[in-house]
């Protein structure tokens, strides 16, 4: 099995997207961590943002000695409208343009979800985790929305030169 690091995982996955992104005319950010991901939110005080994030990954059922790891990637999604008079107006309604949130996040779930893995290298597809409104730290709601997802793949191996 080709083993994929996160470098390898978020580059396949902007890759696959680039198509959806271009026609929405939105290039995505690389997060590095959690606090990066609210960073880029607040960078972009109006028009759609997509953020991509490695949040670790997990053992995939009692394999860790074969090096076989469930991933998270996060996709975090928003139109970043600042305030309007109606809150919650863009989930369902279009707003100067824009299609709803809702439908921004659908589709571009449809997208991620239909992504397909090379036989050998991981599991043949994302697997869909659920999505939720992403909050600040002190628990305040944003206008944004996180996908999360799941890919099963092997970590590279620990190369010669430092196995002792």
């Amino acid at each position: 099995m080709t083993r994929l690091s996160p470098a390898d995982i978020l580059g396949r996955i902007e890759k696959g997207i680039k198509p959806w992104c271009d026609a929405h005319r939105v290039k995505p950010s690389l997060a590095t961590d959690s606090w990066n991901v609210l960073e880029l939110l607040a960078q972009s005080p109006s028009g759609l943002r997509v953020i991509l994030h490695w949040n670790g990954d997990d053992d995939a059922g009692g394999h860790e000695s074969a090096g076989i790891v469930d991933n998270v990637v996060e996709v975090i999604v928003s139109h970043n409208r600042g305030l309007l008079a109606a809150p919650g107006a863009n989930l369902v309604h279009g707003i100067a343009g824009q299609p709803p949130l809702y439908t921004t996040l659908s589709d571009l779930r449809a997208v991620l979800r239909s992504l397909t893995w090379p036989d050998g290298i991981a599991s043949k597809r994302l697997f869909y985790k659920g999505t939720k409104p992403m909050t600040a730290p002190d628990g305040l709601p944003l206008d944004a929305m996180k996908m999360t997802f799941g890919l099963v793949a092997g970590i590279p191996a620990i190369p010669d030169h430092l196995v002792s």
